[in-house]
């Protein structure tokens, strides 16, 4: 006689293993089905982002985020580097992306606190203490050799390095310079030739001088929107302010022995009443009448849609303009040279040094591979490949030696201001400070300060108060 309940256990253990056999294969094709959607949905194109590398579509690769801020013909350098780099980053896809100046700051600040952020960036170096200090990056001073430390240019060093480590390494410096129209030049010195007393005057003298804004005629002009060549302009006039940070401040000794005085001290605020042409001389050119307070926008104008600095400059209307070197590339024509003498016979520029340097956020899954990423695009041969290519300036003392670059005509006019140029030390509030001076400018500029009203709220912003 047949147990029933022996039956129904062995019916029942049966049933158990069917359905866990029908579960399993279910699931194998389940799974085959969907790693057959997904490799079919791998395009050539997603398999490596804007390197065009030679990564197997089938294979898990790695993602690798690498954002910067260049110029045209900067990028498209980099692009190369970049397929280059890939060779040696197997099993990686790199998606290079390239964001206007503008944007830059706060859509790398944002994305940080997001966590979303690119695993390399390429950054201002006055920007690199604030995102270090905030915990966004990860330190690199095992990229560097001891050797590799000499040879950086010790501005740039210093402006990277925070709480005792290095967070970037230097990808290009950038110096602002003075920009000449030939024929203008060739017949200021000629009128400084037959003129003892012009020959003898300072630039301010000279700025003053050239400057007939109701005859469309311009001394010195450069962007009154951009800090960086506001502080140039005023350093080129005879200014010895430096704006303070945690590594300098007013009171430090600056290249020529200069002393920063305050930025509403009474020698600053006159320094830029004539400069602006807020007073007047018997030997000055006088602007157009207007309203005191409007003086600047006048006499050096902001770029409009019917005129810019640039044209004004190649038509022979401006005596000289002060602009970076890459905004000089940019506009670069036959007759236009950029030098780092203010007048024939001066002495060295000394201007702003702008600077940027590659770093790797302290968020990046794949920081291995950007490190790694980072130390192949600032090569020797990948700096000395960018200055060939697109004259991006490398700040490495050692490959200004290099016969690669020494005989290079181009850098005997860059030269003097890489080497007697200013480089504002980073702190983590500098940013800020230099985007709340920029609202002050547009101020200046519009006619809602004063000259002194302008230097004092300045001098509380560039105090912390």
């Amino acid at each position: 006689m047949i147990n029933r309940g022996t039956l129904f256990g062995k019916l029942k253990k049966r049933w158990i293993v069917i359905t866990a056999v029908v579960v399993f294969a279910f699931g194998m094709l389940l799974q085959f089905g969907l790693q057959k959607e997904s490799v079919s949905n791998y395009t050539e194109e997603n398999a490596v982002i804007s390197t065009g590398g030679q990564t197997d579509p089938g294979d898990a690769a790695k993602e690798l985020s690498l954002s910067v801020s260049l110029m045209p013909g900067e990028f498209e350098t980099l692009q190369q580097l970049v397929k280059q780099a890939q060779s040696k980053l197997p099993g990686v896809k790199i998606k290079l992306d390239n964001l206007t100046e503008k944007e830059a700051y706060e859509q790398y600040k944002k994305s940080a606190q997001l966590r979303e952020g690119p695993d390399v960036m390429l950054l201002d170096n006055i920007w690199v203490d604030e995102f270090a200090a905030l915990g966004y990056l990860l330190p690199v001073d095992e990229q560097y050799t001891t050797e590799q430390q000499a040879q950086t240019l010790q501005t740039v060093l210093g402006q990277i390095k925070w709480n005792g480590y290095l967070w970037g390494k230097p990808f290009h410096v950038e110096p602002y310079g003075f920009v000449y129209n030939k024929d203008v030049l060739t017949r200021w010195k000629s009128a400084q030739d037959n003129d003892p007393e012009l020959a003898s005057s300072s630039l301010l003298t000279a700025h003053r001088a050239s400057a007939r804004p109701a005859e469309d005629k311009y001394g010195v002009l450069f962007d009154g929107t951009d800090p960086y060549a506001f502080f140039s302009a005023m350093w080129a006039f005879g200014s010895g302010y430096l704006p303070p940070s945690g590594k300098s401040g007013a009171g430090a000794v600056l290249p020529g022995g200069q002393t920063a005085a305050a930025f509403n001290a009474p020698a600053q605020v006159k320094l830029l009443e004539a400069m602006l042409f807020l007073t007047d001389d018997k030997k000055a050119a006088k602007p157009a009448p207007a309203a005191k307070e409007s003086a600047a926008s006048r006499t050096i104008p902001l770029a409009s849609e019917t005129w810019n600095a640039w044209d004004a400059l190649e038509q022979g209307k401006a005596l000289m303009l002060i602009a970076s070197y890459s905004e000089f590339k940019a506009h670069s024509k036959p007759g236009i040279i950029f030098n780092g003498l203010p007048l024939a016979g001066g002495e060295a520029g000394g201007l702003w040094l702008k600077g940027k340097s590659l770093v790797v956020s302290s968020r990046s899954e794949v920081s291995k591979e950007a490190l790694l990423l980072v130390q192949e695009l600032t090569s020797s041969e990948a700096l000395l490949k960018l200055w060939e290519e697109a004259r991006v300036l490398p700040a490495y003392a050692s490959l200004y030696g290099s016969p690669r670059m020494k005989n290079d005509a181009d850098l005997k006019e860059v030269l003097p201001l890489i080497d007697y140029s200013k480089a504002v030390m980073g702190d983590p509030g500098l940013q800020k400070k230099l985007a709340s001076f920029k609202i002050e400018l547009d101020k200046l500029w519009k006619g809602e300060h004063t000259v002194q009203t302008f230097a004092d709220q300045s001098q509380k912003l560039f105090e912390g108060k």
